[in-house]
């Protein structure tokens, strides 16, 4: 999968999102801070509380590993 294809996807899911359907998730950003490690540790314990409690953020979550992780194997070819 090429890098392209990882942020098509990921703007897709996005795009599911839709603004005032759950106003209380974990932003994108944030997952993807919490994952890179820039994300500050009571900001990044609150997030995954919640995460821990909701099946969409959860879905957002293991999307973005796949994510991150795939970029980080195309970084190291």
């Amino acid at each position: 999968m090429t890098d392209a294809n990882l942020r098509k996807h990921y703007e897709r899911i996005l795009a599911h999102r839709a603004p005032g359907q759950r106003t209380s998730c974990v932003a994108p950003e944030l997952l993807r801070g919490i994952l890179e490690g820039e994300t500050p540790e009571a900001e990044r314990v609150a997030a995954l509380r919640h995460v821990a409690s909701c099946s969409a953020c959860m879905r957002d979550l293991e999307f973005l590993r796949s994510v991150v992780y795939a970029g980080r194997r195309l970084r190291h070819r």
